[in-house]
């Protein structure tokens, strides 16, 4: 069993474990996406805007995707407090 696979079953032994196995995936996925969006972009502006606007519903469907996956990410460093009210029942 190598380094990566153990990290995968400790990521839910503690916190630590999993922050551990978060913090490397968080700056690959930005790495990654960053290099896939700057090949995107170069080839976007070479190309004619006509060919562009036909590509209009993919590129705003990934551009949506992107914006959706940014917003999941960042609900988690907001620290969120969830309200329980328990109904009381007066009947005996």
């Amino acid at each position: 069993m190598n380094y990566n696979d153990k990290l995968k079953i400790n990521a839910f032994n503690t916190d630590f474990d999993t922050t551990t196995k978060i913090i490397p995936l968080l700056w690959k996925l930005r790495d990654e996406t960053s290099r896939l969006f700057s090949e995107l972009e170069l080839l976007l502006e070479i190309n004619d805007s006509t060919e562009n606007i036909k590509m209009s519903k993919g590129l705003n469907k990934v551009g949506s995707d992107l914006i959706e996956m940014g917003e999941k990410i960042i609900k988690y460093s907001k620290k969120v407090v969830i309200e329980v009210n328990e109904e009381k029942d007066d009947e005996i």
